[in-house]
């Protein structure tokens, strides 16, 4: 083993303090909480790490453990209900139609099994007490937490990431005194799992994701009751296996009864790897191929999985300086450059680790062969987290995946399109027996079994539109990058087929349109005039607007691979009927196709401004009079307490920047920071979702970068608070990427880098011309119209861009 390991002085060489320039989270003290701890992951094996001295935690996932099996949930009631549902509705009696969906709809059970925790990694150190300089960082540039405090006059050091490369969980540690590190390490499940010994080095925790409670079971029930919603659990689930190995130089490595135990080390390698059976391996065979695989020198280890997560990190950089140009709040942790935000301060450098944080968390979460990141990304400790740890599709997957394109990370969406196509059988089988539709269709909530049944409840889960709105993502990847090949082979079939759905679900409404029937606005609820509360409807806004959006990218889809131009005459044809959007009494966007008031004005969803963002019907100088709408829709939300925190404040953000206010969309930004936890993620409040910090890390990016409706917007939405800055490698529709500089709350230089030769529209920041592009010193030709400068540009040069 010894030989496995190089000298522990150079492990301390190559394991030396973050470049000054990287961008790093850090405090002065362990995490006491989950939320606090910092995340790791490869996209499939992810750690929580606590960061303590004397006893270190590692909360540990793997994305494949998910209670439940393959089953049949479709309600054969459905497709002869319909008819009288959508008598119902067109009767103006939701109350009605929600009780026979209820009844004849949802899907039995309706409910879908949760995604669940691997374990947990503890390690207890002897004479590890009474640290002093401790130090916990995450450098999110290098994808490694370093842990490092003194014992009396003797430095420790502690490195932990998690490798794509090889498919393991490393914690590196040292001492820089020979014989000093004595600990017991172990892994632990809090249920349904079984701890065996490997002599001489090894433990291994195997067990089954068995769902004995779930997030939904109504608090305080007993007897019938409570056997009624304990009879929605699986008691069946994925098969996992993780095993610990320890490798140490110097010292003694023994397997206990429960456990490794390492006394009087210079330097040890804990390596944790884990598989299940979700796939149809053998979590055994693909632990030790595994283990096998990572048996290489700790330097080795750790340079395979630089490579591999600074080769993506590094493509994007984004700094943002103080008004003041005081950069001395950069040195404070973490936990307190937070509080100051809570006082009302301005800490922009935080809003750029902030945007740094998401882009490493979507790296960690999704990568090529891995599920889509889920409600909590990979990162989950609970055997039943909140809303079963799903992908939510009403908004909460497509926020997961909205800075993927624009914050270069464009194949972290793998996973994504994959969840979309395997649940493609499943979604045309719905869309067949539960609405005599062709195509595929997507209710509220997919899980790991390719179930798309509605669930929850029924003014809910009677919501048929995520799969449009999945497969508008494939739509956004193609503009991005321009990839025909995937445009032809992946996009057109997947948004033709959802379109198709869409085609046969619209139902004449005696007045000329085609529309949605039954509709609901995520996750709204209207008032009629006699009173009544409703909230399942005919034709919400939303609807129209995917379907707007969809129809439209598909017959440009169609056109630019040159086929079905019968199909694309029928999008176009149903377009001119679908029901225009409409302006209420208000002066709002309205939510419904009546100007119903609303019960609930303040609530955290805004459905019916999908145009705005992440679409692009709304823009403000193409649709002026919607644009004022949405944004009295918008103030009507905030005003009335919407927006406060979380996936709600990100949408926001990304609203106001699509409005070019950057004022109102910097303060969802610090609405984000001051409700984040330590650790910087969603999980300052009752439950986490990591949705919150995809979708600030997306709207940071829109407020600095736009490129919808076919212009490429420089600076767009830049708040006051971000006077000075630059950013490199944020990518724009039609395959370019973006640097910029900018002072004084002007642009000094940009550089445009095409990856596709074409026609290319520029508008620069508010009050600012463009006066000249380069490439290799030499001008190119320019013309401006209506604040807009046209060029073209050739693949593969720099162009720089002049003000």
């Amino acid at each position: 083993m010894r030989n496995l390991l190089l000298n522990s002085f150079l492990l301390l060489a190559l394991a030396g303090p973050a470049s000054a320039a990287d961008p790093v989270l850090w405090y002065s003290h362990p995490a006491q909480r989950w939320g606090d701890a910092l995340p790791i992951g490869n996209g499939r094996l992810g750690g929580m790490v606590y960061g303590g001295v004397a006893q270190e935690h590692i909360q540990l996932n793997e994305d494949t453990i998910w209670n439940g099996e393959k089953r049949d949930r479709l309600n054969p009631a459905a497709l002869k209900a319909l008819p009288e549902v959508r008598r119902l509705l067109f009767a103006g009696k939701p109350r009605e139609a929600e009780a026979l969906e209820e009844r004849t709809m949802m899907g039995i059970p309706n409910r879908q099994p949760p995604y669940q925790p691997l374990g947990d990694l503890n390690i207890a150190f002897t004479g590890h007490d009474n640290p002093t300089g401790y130090r916990r960082e995450l450098n999110l540039a290098t994808g490694v937490v370093r842990v490092t405090y003194r014992i009396g006059d003797t430095a420790c050091t502690r490195e932990v990431f998690s490798s794509a490369p090889d498919q393991v969980l490393v914690v590196h540690m040292t001492c820089d005194k020979p014989g000093l590190l004595s600990f017991h390490a172990s892994l632990s499940r809090s249920q349904d799992g079984t701890i065996t010994v490997a002599p001489p080095d090894r433990i291994i925790l195997e067990g089954e994701a068995i769902a004995h409670t779930d997030f939904w079971i109504t608090p305080n029930l007993t007897g019938d009751k409570l056997k009624a919603e304990k009879d929605q659990l699986e008691f069946r689930g994925v098969k996992f296996r993780a095993e610990l190995r320890a490798i140490s130089e110097g010292g003694h490595v023994a397997a206990t009864a429960s456990d490794v135990a390492v006394s009087n080390a210079d330097a040890v390698t804990l390596l944790v790897v884990a598989a299940t059976n979700y796939r149809g391996g053998d979590p055994a065979v693909d632990c030790a191929q595994y283990l096998s695989g990572a048996m290489k020198p700790y330097a080795v280890l750790k340079a395979a999985h630089l490579k591999d997560h600074e080769t993506l990190f590094r493509r994007t950089d984004l700094e943002l300086t103080p008004p003041s140009g005081d950069s001395s709040r950069d040195m404070f942790p973490i936990d307190e450059r937070l509080a100051r935000v809570r006082e009302g301060k301005d800490d922009p450098g935080l809003a750029a680790l902030y945007f740094q944080f998401g882009r490493y968390l979507l790296m960690g979460s999704s990568r090529p062969g891995t599920m889509a990141a889920n409600l909590q990304g990979i990162w989950n400790e609970s055997m039943a987290p909140p809303w079963d740890s799903k992908y939510t599709t009403n908004i909460n997957i497509e926020m997961n995946y909205w800075p993927a394109e624009v914050g270069n990370l464009p194949e972290t969406t793998g996973p994504f399109f994959d969840l979309v196509k395997a649940n493609l059988a499943s979604g045309r089988r719905t869309a067949k027996e539960m609405y005599g539709a062709r195509g595929f269709v997507f209710h509220h909530n997919l899980d790991a079994w390719q179930d798309t049944a509605p669930v929850d409840y029924a003014y809910c889960g009677i919501w048929p539109m995520g799969g449009a709105w999945m497969a508008l993502h494939f739509w956004e990847h193609y503009q991005f990058g321009l990839d025909r090949t995937f445009l032809q082979n992946e996009a057109y079939p997947v948004m033709k087929e959802a379109s198709q759905f869409l085609l046969d679900y619209l139902v004449d409404d005696a007045k000329g349109h085609r529309v949605t029937n039954p509709s609901y606005s995520p996750e709204n609820s209207y008032r009629m005039a006699d009173g009544t509360i409703g909230r399942q409807t005919v034709g919400a806004s939303m609807d129209y607007e995917m379907i707007y959006t969809l129809f439209h990218a598909t017959m440009s889809a169609a056109q630019i691979l040159g086929v079905d131009p019968a199909y694309r005459a029928q999008l176009e044809d149903t377009l001119r009927r679908i029901p225009d959007l409409k302006v209420g009494k208000l002066g709002q966007l309205q939510e419904w196709s009546e100007d119903y008031d609303e019960p609930t004005p303040g609530m955290s969803h805004v459905s019916h401004l999908f145009a705005l963002f992440p679409s692009d019907e709304i823009t403000l100088r193409g649709t002026p009079v919607l644009a004022a709408a949405a944004r009295i829709s918008l103030e009507r939300r905030e005003q009335n307490g919407g927006g406060k925190s979380g996936w709600p404040s990100a949408w926001y953000a990304n609203l106001w920047a699509r409005l070019e206010d950057g004022d109102h969309a910097y303060q969802h930004i610090q609405n984000l920071l001051a409700t984040s936890s330590e650790s910087l993620l969603n999980a300052n409040r009752r439950f986490f979702q990591i949705d919150a910090n995809f979708g600030g890390t997306s709207a940071i990016a829109e407020m600095l970068l736009q490129s919808h409706s076919g212009v490429i917007a420089l600076l767009p939405a830049l708040p006051s608070a971000w006077p000075d800055g630059r950013f490199r490698g944020l990518r724009a529709r039609g395959d370019v990427t973006v640097d910029l500089t900018w002072k004084d709350r002007h642009a000094v230089v940009a550089t445009l880098m095409p990856g596709t030769a074409g026609e290319f529209q520029l508008r620069p920041p508010h009050g600012q011309r463009i006066t000249r592009i380069q490439v290799a010193g030499r001008t190119v030709p320019i013309t401006e119209s209506d604040g807009v400068w046209r060029v073209r540009l050739e693949p593969n040069h720099p162009y720089t861009v002049s003000f």
